[in-house]
């Protein structure tokens, strides 16, 4: 398993980031159980104070690259073959011999997180409400003018052969 190191340097006064390869293990198992590799966080730079981070994780049998705006289908080999400064920081496993797991009734929690999981999940419910009424209901300012011919909205007919969307 893998994690972002890093050791002090007294000549400097700084951290710095052990740049070394990290060794994953795709399947772990510990005691009885197994797990299996399904998530992991990658930082890239050479510092511990700085760089960038991005995600790989699988969806079922397929794995994703999660970078900012980007995702994009990628392999165990490409997360398995990084080398500094790309290391992996955080690695996410889940256990193998369990289909589901077991579901917590939320009383367990202490009666704190109780109250703010149900206004959350109140609060969640009135977000996707307004959202659903904006979308159904779609509202036109006064001051908005039709769309000038040929930028779609009916500015030209079926026939016309340049026809495109602004």
């Amino acid at each position: 398993m893998g994690m972002l190191t890093g050791r002090y340097d007294p000549t400097s006064h700084q951290r710095t980031k052990l740049l070394q390869a990290v060794k994953l293990d795709r399947e772990v198992r510990l005691g009885l159980h197994q797990y299996e590799l399904y998530a992991a966080v990658v930082h890239c730079g050479s510092s511990v104070d700085s760089g960038h981070y991005y995600t790989f994780a699988k969806d079922g049998a397929e794995w994703f690259k999660f970078n900012d705006c980007s995702v994009g289908r990628t392999t165990a080999e490409n997360l398995c073959r990084l080398k500094p400064p790309e290391t992996p920081y955080i690695l996410f496993y889940s256990r193998v011999d369990v289909s589901e797991p077991e579901a917590l009734p939320c009383t367990i929690l202490p009666d704190r997180l109780q109250v703010a999981l149900t206004k959350d999940h109140s609060e969640y419910e009135a977000e996707k409400r307004q959202l659903s009424q904006k979308i159904l209901t779609p509202r036109r300012n006064q001051n908005d003018d039709p769309p000038p011919p040929g930028c779609g909205g009916g500015g030209f007919s079926a026939t016309s052969s340049n026809m495109f969307v602004c």
